[in-house]
């Protein structure tokens, strides 16, 4: 084991991207590595949320005597600065294209992705790109569900940053295989 220090703790800033459906990441190529950036983004976190189960023997008084690993969830937040066009129509599920100026829209109720609608079908590929990608790791989530937080407030002061949290969360490319989350130096990342 090595020897720690302080030279080991990082600061990772990047940015995001996502591949739309027409895309193919080339994690070989420059950001955004044939996807779409995602616009001025901050904060950017990944969680994981282990599913235990716990065994319990009622001989020795309800102790808990082991634990049964279920599943992971993984979850990448961001804070979005701005109103980016292409962030917009990824993450909001109803967007239109403005009459006028052609600018993206934020539209409820929309045609697009209505009540009882599975997202499944809306998933995407994103990869979070380290500035450093030789020193520090990168995240790829090969299929995610992207949205904004539950409850989305818009500052519209002078005082105060336009910012929208939103969250990917991850799934299995399908039902019986694949990755759901590969956190890694951007060579070791596989599609």
């Amino acid at each position: 084991m090595s020897t720690s220090s302080a030279l080991q703790a990082m600061h990772v800033p990047g940015r995001l991207s996502v591949a739309l459906s027409n895309q193919t990441y080339d994690f070989s190529t420059a950001y955004p590595h044939g996807g779409t950036a995602l616009g001025l983004v901050r904060d950017v976190q990944v969680r994981r949320t282990e599913g235990r189960e716990t065994i319990i023997a009622e001989e020795f008084g309800q102790e808990i005597v082991d634990e049964i690993y279920m599943s992971e969830m993984w979850l990448m937040g961001f804070a979005l600065r701005g109103l980016d066009e292409d962030a917009l129509g990824v993450v909001f599920p109803n967007t239109a294209t403005g009459s006028v100026t052609k600018n993206k829209k934020i539209v409820y109720p929309g045609a697009t992705i209505v009540p009882g609608t599975l997202r499944a079908s809306t998933a995407l590929s994103v990869l979070f790109t380290s500035n450093d990608t030789t020193n520090h790791p990168c995240v790829y989530f090969p299929n995610a569900i992207p949205e904004a937080t539950d409850t989305v407030t818009i500052d519209l002061a002078r005082a105060a940053e336009l910012i929208i949290t939103c969250v990917f969360r991850a799934l299995r490319a399908s039902n019986t295989a694949g990755d759901l989350c590969q956190i890694a130096r951007i060579e070791d990342l596989t599609l």
